[in-house]
């Protein structure tokens, strides 16, 4: 006898000495069925509930190696696995940036509206996308080897910090003269012909905009329309 038949056998055994196994047999005939086909039959309903919540309790009782279990058990899932998926990330995150400015830019070139439902999209919606990303970029450049642990996640946030944090009228400088004016700087815009100044760096907000061609943000964008560069690029220059 298998195991199963051996559980259905006990199954069946407790059911027959239910009430309800005693009304099937009342109607079990009617069927055409015999006895005999009748408690296979039973046996067979019995047996697929019970492996059934079998699975289920293994399925809950099942404890997952974790990823550093698993990169700890085989270093080869580091170069196989865990590098590419750092690198993705990364490049997603740049591209995720660039799209945000790039659609920012764009807003600013049509309405008062456009603008402030574009900037309230961003940051509702893709902000979070984003810092997601960046932590779960954290989790696995966690599991690189100690020594290569020195561009992280961690790192790219303090760059940001310290890129943020350049005042914006020393970068600009850079590139073109500028006037002191009330509320900050103003100077031809070096993204557009003209000989009247329509472009203006602001100290409070330290944000840029002209409004000549409509081109603006803060000292980032700045860095990166200027140069030709990556929103990435752009910060790891401002952050040296």
């Amino acid at each position: 006898m298998t195991s199963d038949e051996k559980i259905g056998a006990e199954l069946l055994k407790d059911y027959k000495g239910t009430q309800a196994y005693e009304n099937q047999q009342k109607v079990w005939p009617d069927g055409g069925y015999s006895q005999e086909e009748y408690d296979e039959h039973v046996i067979e309903e019995f047996l697929y509930d019970y492996w059934g919540k079998k699975e289920e309790g293994w399925k809950e009782d099942l404890v997952l190696p974790t990823e550093a279990e698993l990169v700890a058990d085989d270093p080869s899932l580091i170069d196989a696995v865990i590098r590419p998926k750092c690198t993705e990330l990364e490049e997603e995150i740049e591209a995720m940036q660039k799209t945000c400015v790039d659609t920012l830019k764009k807003a600013s070139t049509v309405d008062e509206n456009s603008q402030m439902f574009t900037e309230v999209y961003i940051e509702k919606l893709k902000v979070p996308e984003i810092e997601a990303k960046l932590r779960r970029l954290r989790q696995l450049q966690r599991l690189l080897p100690r020594e290569e642990q020195t561009n992280t996640a961690h790192d790219y946030e303090e760059n940001l910090a310290q890129a943020q944090a350049v005042e914006l009228a020393s970068v600009i400088e850079q590139y073109l003269r500028l006037e002191k004016v009330s509320g900050g700087y103003k100077g031809l815009c070096p993204f557009h012909e003209e000989k009247t100044a329509s472009f203006h760096a602001y100290t409070d907000s330290q944000r840029y905009h002209c409004y000549g061609c409509q081109e603006n943000g803060d000292v980032i964008n700045f860095k990166a329309k200027i140069d030709g560069i990556s929103v990435g690029d752009a910060i790891r220059e401002l952050a040296l």
